[in-house]
């Protein structure tokens, strides 16, 4: 991620030198909490349901990032980075469940 950075905000001089660590970090944080809540979240909403809505969670995330790159606006990328940490580790939990209802059995 760190060599993407660069080259999104090498164009524009005054942010030549992003620092990547809050990005990393905004992802990781709320990724030692949602995992665990996403397991009730499924079991209410339905597994595609969830999964769906999760992975627009991660594709919103991405898009914001990409948007905050390219504009070079640091807040906003930090703001996509959080939003893709939403649902960043919570789609395994999802992957996990159709896999587990789908070889039931066998």
């Amino acid at each position: 991620m760190h060599c993407a950075l660069r080259l999104g905000f090498h164009a524009n001089p005054n942010t030549a030198l992003v620092p990547a660590r809050p990005c990393c970090s905004v992802y990781a944080l709320p990724n030692a909490i949602i995992p665990l809540l996403s397991g009730p979240f499924f079991s209410k909403y339905g597994r595609w349901s969830g999964v769906i809505a999760i992975a627009t969670l991660i594709f919103s995330g991405i898009c914001v990032t990409g948007l905050g790159v390219y504009s070079g606006m640091y807040w906003l990328m930090v703001v996509g980075r959080l939003v893709y940490g939403l649902g960043g580790e919570s789609i395994y939990v999802g992957v996990d469940i159709l896999v587990t209802r789908w070889f039931k059995g066998e």
